[in-house]
């Protein structure tokens, strides 16, 4: 099986998923990272397992199943500890979830992410923390159309769209905070100092999509289009979680503002 994973000698650290967006970030932060399968890792590596299937139908959900045993024997047999990303679509509706709120699915990946989550707590034998990260932004994003529209719009300068009311709600965490949150607890691994089994990884103020167009509003002067959805239900599509706990990590974007203002930056 593909885990597509790269690793780092110097860092200790090997990842999943290297070619994804999350991915992606974590080894171009770092240039010592070369391609590898993950039977020739070297014994004791820490791994931030990233690598799954985003559909959303049963095959998937084996695959991802049979990619998170398959871990699982792997690490128990050869390596130090395991970073497992899961998300916050284990909390499907509802607010203010704390890390250890009952998780919950309604479509097949969400399921394969809780069924992973206990796989790994019932017969990991070594250091792992459980992440559920929050809506992930970023620039150069190919997933999730809401912010690639942002990107398009502040790159060429022109209005930006909203759709409906825009009252999604979600807590959001910018992809390269979440890439150095990471491996900071990879070190943390390294370092056997052990961290909480489970955090969620995201801002702690959750934030609409109605919002977040406002924001950047005011800090680009771009017009708004809006655009109207008959039979808008945006109010009923709320997922939102408390953050942390994040011990002694410091947020470089302490806020979805301040993360906002740079990437927006990042995009001119």
């Amino acid at each position: 099986m593909d885990y597509r994973c790269f690793y780092s000698e110097r860092l200790n650290l090997a990842v999943t998923g290297a070619s994804g967006f999350i991915g992606s970030g974590i080894i171009k932060s770092d240039d010592t990272f070369i391609a590898i399968k993950i039977e020739d890792l070297p014994q004791g590596v820490v791994i931030i397992h990233l690598s799954a299937d985003l559909s959303n139908d049963k095959q998937s959900f084996i695959k991802n199943i049979e990619m998170d045993l398959g871990l699982i024997d792997l690490i128990n047999h050869n390596h130090k500890g395991l970073i497992y990303a899961s998300g916050n679509n284990v909390y499907p509706f509802g607010l203010n979830f704390k890390i250890h709120s009952n998780p919950s699915f309604n479509d097949y990946y969400s399921a394969s992410k809780i069924v992973g989550e206990q796989l790994i707590e019932a017969f990991l034998k070594v250091p792992y923390v459980l992440v559920r990260i929050g809506d992930v932004f970023g620039v150069g994003q190919r997933h999730g159309n809401f912010f690639k529209s942002i990107e398009n719009s502040v790159r060429n300068k022109s209005s930006l769209k909203l759709y409906g009311k825009g009252m999604k709600l979600r807590n959001y965490i910018y992809q390269p905070e979440l890439c150095s949150f990471l491996v900071y607890l990879s070190e943390l691994i390294n370092r056997n100092t052990y961290f909480p089994n489970r955090v969620n990884a995201c801002f702690p103020n959750p934030i609409s999509i109605q919002d977040i167009v406002l924001t950047i509003q005011g800090m680009t002067n771009l017009d708004i289009e809006h655009i109207f959805i008959e039979d808008d239900h945006s109010n009923l599509d709320v997922r939102t979680m408390i953050s942390g706990p994040f011990s002694d990590y410091s947020f470089k974007w302490p806020t979805f503002e301040d993360a906002i203002r740079d990437y927006i930056t990042q995009i001119k």
